[in-house]
């Protein structure tokens, strides 16, 4: 096998693993879906291609149903359900590959904030560039910015952990 580069493997085959954890309403514009996009660095400008942007990691598609429907009731019955109990939703986005793609030695490209660049996945750098470059936009359906004010409940925090693939196929990855 291939040596890895420079900080992307701890002692004993291990490596950092970050994630985002996103706690969030699905109801928030009463029902309309929505999507959080996360990038990192420079700022997406059209969103109607986000997701090819090199600077996209990822996202969260909040699928509801509007609340209340008409003459209030709801389009679906469960959807009303969560709604009246102010039901939150979770989600997690791997930063681990997108984070790969981009770290290279600093000495053949930065990372795209001025000042950071991360020439591997260490807590140092990795946190750095999260630190100062994550970003993160409220798109409703139809691919209008919302505004951020409109989303209070969502929380979204980075998480680091430790990974260990093994070499061999028959033994399972821990986390």
């Amino acid at each position: 096998p291939l040596a890895p580069p420079p900080g992307f493997t701890l002692q004993n085959d291990t490596f950092y693993d970050y994630i985002i954890n996103v706690v969030y309403d699905r109801y928030t514009l009463n029902g309309i879906a929505y999507s959080i996009l996360f990038y990192i660095g420079k700022p997406i400008v059209d969103f109607s291609v986000a997701k090819t942007d090199p600077h996209f990691l990822g996202s969260v598609y909040a699928f509801g149903a509007p609340v209340p429907f008409a003459d209030d009731q709801t389009t679906y019955d469960n959807c009303g359900k969560q709604n009246a109990v102010n039901k939150l939703s979770k989600a997690q986005i791997s930063l681990t590959l997108p984070s790969v793609r981009r770290a290279q030695p600093i000495s053949t490209r930065g990372f795209g904030i001025p000042g950071t660049p991360l020439g591997s996945l260490d807590p140092d750098a990795a946190e750095r560039v999260l630190d100062i470059g994550l970003k993160w936009y409220f798109i409703e359906l139809g691919g209008r910015k919302a505004d951020a004010s409109e989303f209070l409940r969502t929380k979204i925090a980075v998480l680091r952990g430790e990974g260990q693939h093994p070499v061999e196929d028959h033994v399972i990855p821990r986390y």
